[in-house]
């Protein structure tokens, strides 16, 4: 597969080396308007080894990741951050990805739970809302059904992004009902019996700030008598892909299609979704995805793929092949799911089955209190030869939500532990098996290995030193215009849920966080601090740790004035060791220097600003970002290398709209990185082109840039790229990207895509 390269700024994340290790770059999400899901992707160049697993992990300032597995894709990965997540003034995400060589990659590479990647989230512009736009499913206006059989169903439209979910209330003949299902695009509530006639429906919602927006309110009337009244729909949605790559002489194809389906019987929602890809095989896990879902008003149950979040703790968007099932009555709830998380390759993985289930109490005023059970074991008959040992693993946790002063005080607390055996291979230990030792145990391990394989490896040895044991605590204040966020985790050496396999381990933190809006909302302002460190249990040689501070203003004055996002990030960090160690080699002493005593400093900035030229509508974009690593120890041995790096990106990107329908971009960028190990600077600058033809059924784009610096970096960025409606909910999209490069070879992708959608 060649390497592809987005026109901008590309960061890759790991280049091994070459042929063995695939190269991973990540185009990051520098700022996305708010409440619209983003989309993270990372584009792979693949070498002999096999990546296993790809998770994305995000969070809102000061509060805790969640996790999902990403999905492959024709060019590597995929997953989304859900739209409720994207709130100013911005989110942080991480990605981890785990090759079957035993080797992990991050990004960012340095740190990643500790200095995220950053993307600004900007605020809708302030308008006055109409309130949100409601499309009545069931019962229609003057309907007329029968009443044993009365539900009421709503989609909801927010084209303003300012309604608040939280603020529906939902009244029948003047009274407040009790909805069984409300997010922010779907209202589903079960009503008891009705006398037989006219009855109105209204719907009273706000906006952030509080303000009411006009209600919303219909009639329908119910009979009785023989017969059913049901709500029937079924849509659908097919996206279909092919695609070329070519690098030099070597070129390869990929096919994938994708089809959703979703639709109701008798209150009863089911949605089908199948992911197939000609990269599926049988030497790595899973491409493939299938899933089957039903859901009812006190149940829902998924077949097939799933991404199950039982407690961040515990079971956290890990990908599941198997069942998820869910009941609830009254308020109390329960989930819980099994199936296949790794299939089964020879000198590779073996197959291993995850069983999880949480009972758990949530009130409408938001108390929720839960407990967590998690069993994960490797088959050891699945494969005849490995390069790695079976593992069995059981994690049992608890967690609560209390919320206080109308919720705008909110105190939450988790706890987990977990036992790990490393190597099952032999099973457990038995009393039998020791008699003649000198080893001695109080019971007999043997009858616990369905629960747990107890022997030599299990993970800890001895419970009591605790380090098998993670929680985390938080408290969130909003009030006076302030999200005041205080949050506390330790999770100990020991400490291993194969529900969520790339929670850091032996390390603990606190952080503080407050964001605030200035002058009505135009300013955006968000300030953090906090403090990690590692080596709770005294297991390691050294104890490292690290304090940082961030801060951003977003500024959204009243036009004519520019838009400005200016972010600052620093941080401080190293170790406890004082002492330099020495070694002999071949007669001469190599010196040994494992103190570290480091700080890592950034700002980033971009004005916005519109334009009104020859009355046409412009826009200019200035961006600046710049990164330094220092290393403070001044007095390290002579043949020591520092390795002090920094980088500074520098770009501007004109935008013209010489018609509604056409528009023309101009770019200019340059770029500069050095440290220990390399150096290199460069300039790109480009063009581009959208024209929107046939009623705007036809889109085209164009672009061409140019990177000018050595030899060896110099290249030609060309792509064409066309959009048809060529039906009313039929697209076709023709993609053609071309690289010429001045001292290797030339690389190109085509792509061709069908989408039929809902």
């Amino acid at each position: 597969m060649m390497i592809l390269l987005i026109a901008g700024c590309l960061s890759p994340l790991a280049a091994q080396q070459i042929n063995l290790t695939p190269e991973i770059y990540h185009t990051p999400v520098l700022k996305t308007p708010a409440h619209k899901a983003v989309s993270i992707s990372l584009v792979v160049v693949q070498g002999t080894s096999r990546i296993v697993s790809c998770e994305l992990l995000w969070r809102q300032p000061g509060g805790e990741f969640r996790t999902v597995e990403m999905e492959s894709n024709t060019t590597g990965f995929a997953a989304i951050i859900p739209e409720a997540d994207i709130n100013p003034p911005y989110i942080e995400y991480a990605i981890f990805l785990q090759f079957d060589d035993g080797l992990q990659v991050s990004f960012p590479a340095i740190n990643p739970l500790v200095s995220p990647q950053v993307t600004v989230v900007i605020p809708p512009q302030e308008v006055k809302s109409q309130g949100p736009e409601f499309v009545v499913l069931y019962p229609s206006d003057g309907a007329v059904v029968f009443d044993d059989q009365v539900s009421i169903a709503v989609s909801i439209f927010d084209p303003d992004s300012v309604y608040d979910p939280s603020s529906l209330q939902v009244m029948l003949d003047g009274r407040s009902i009790e909805v069984i299902e409300k997010t922010r695009t779907y209202i589903f509530a079960r009503l008891d019996q009705l006398s037989p006639g006219s009855h109105r429906v209204k719907l009273k919602s706000a906006d952030y700030s509080g303000q009411a927006n006009s209600d919303f309110q219909w009639r329908f009337s119910t009979t009785t008598g023989e017969g059913e009244a049901l709500l029937e729909t079924f849509n659908w949605a097919f996206t279909g892909e092919a695609s070329q790559e070519e690098f030099g002489d070597e070129s390869e194809g990929v096919l994938r299609g994708d089809f959703r389906a979703k639709g109701e019987y008798k209150n009863q929602r089911y949605s089908v979704r199948t992911s197939v890809t000609s990269d599926e095989a049988w030497d790595r896990q899973p491409q493939n995805r299938y899933t089957f879902a039903l859901e009812g008003a006190n149940y829902h149950l998924t077949l097939g793929d799933s991404y199950p979040i039982m407690s961040d703790l515990v079971l956290s968007g890990k990908r599941v092949r198997g069942v998820e099932f869910g009941a609830n009555y009254r308020r109390m709830y329960v989930s819980a799911v099994m199936g296949e998380t790794y299939k089964a390759i020879e000198n590779s993985a073996y197959r291993r089955y995850l069983y999880a289930v949480r009972p758990y109490y949530a009130s409408p005023g938001g108390t929720r209190i839960g407990f967590s059970i998690l069993k994960s074991k490797d088959d050891i008959g699945s494969i005849s030869a490995a390069s790695v040992s079976p593992q069995d693993n059981i994690v049992a946790g608890f967690d609560a939500a209390l919320p206080f002063l109308n919720r705008k005080l909110e105190l939450a607390f988790a706890a987990a532990i977990s036992l790990t055996a490393q190597d099952i291979t032999g099973g457990s230990l038995s009393k039998a098996s020791l008699e003649g030792t000198d080893v001695e145990l109080p019971f007999d391990p043997e009858p616990f290995e369905p629960i747990i394989v107890i022997n030599e490896s299990l993970n800890p040895p001895d419970p009591l030193k605790m380090g098998s044991l993670a929680w985390t605590t938080r408290m969130s204040l909003r009030e006076f215009g302030h999200n005041l966020s205080l949050n506390y985790r330790n999770i100990g050496p020991s400490y291993i849920s194969f529900g969520n396999p790339y929670l850091q381990n032996d390390v603990a933190g606190v952080n503080l966080s407050d964001q605030f809006s200035l002058w009505k909302r135009h300013v955006f302002v968000n300030l953090g601090l906090d403090r990690q460190w590692d080596n709770l249990k005294d297991s390691q040689s050294s104890t490292t740790a690290t304090t940082g501070g961030w801060a951003t203003f977003s500024i959204y004055p009243c036009a004519p004035a520019p838009t400005l996002i200016l972010s600052l990030n620093y941080r401080k960090g190293g170790n406890d060791i004082s002492m330099i160690d020495s070694a002999v080699s071949a007669g001469d002493t190599i010196w040994i220097d494992q103190r570290r005593d480091e700080e890592t400093k950034s700002i980033s900035a971009s004005i916005m600003q519109g334009i009104r030229l020859f009355d046409r509508r412009h826009s200019l974009t200035f961006s600046l970002n710049h990164a330094e690593f220092n290393d403070l120890i001044d007095d390290r041995p002579s043949d020591f290398t520092v390795i002090n790096s920094s980088s500074s990106n520098i770009g501007f990107l004109w935008k013209s709209h010489l018609t509604t329908d056409i528009e023309v971009t101009g770019n200019f960028a340059y770029y500069a990185s050095e440290s220990g190990y390399y150096q290199y600077k460069y300039n790109q600058a480009g063009c581009g082109f959208i024209g929107r033809y046939l009623n705007r059924q036809l889109q085209v784009s164009l672009n061409a840039n140019r990177r000018f610096a050595s030899e060896d970096l110099r290249r030609w960025h060309t792509g064409l790229r066309a959009d048809w409606e060529f039906i009313p909910g039929h697209d076709a999209r023709a993609e053609i990207t071309r690289y010429f490069n001045d001292n290797s070879a030339d690389e190109g992708i085509y792509r061709l895509y069908y989408f039929k959608r809902f």
